[in-house]
């Protein structure tokens, strides 16, 4: 299979702190991640999947059906 910051996000999303609410991928998973992509410029992909996250999270958020 062929590496992709898409396929990258969502084995990062299995990372996610579990609760009640979905939290943010924690740094630490996304900079593990970095370091086994050799020639992956570590503080451009960390940019790329808060980017990501957070389009994520506010759909998360904004997108919950009402309950009436």
């Amino acid at each position: 299979m062929e590496w992709s910051y898409w396929r990258a996000f969502r084995e990062l999303s299995t990372e996610r702190p579990g609760g009640l609410t979905t939290g943010p991928i924690p740094w630490s998973a996304i900079e593990k991640y970095a370091e086994r992509k050799p020639g992956l410029n570590p503080d451009t992909f960390l940019l790329l999947m808060r980017e990501m996250d957070d389009v994520y999270l506010f759909h998360q958020t904004n997108e919950k059906p009402s309950s009436r």
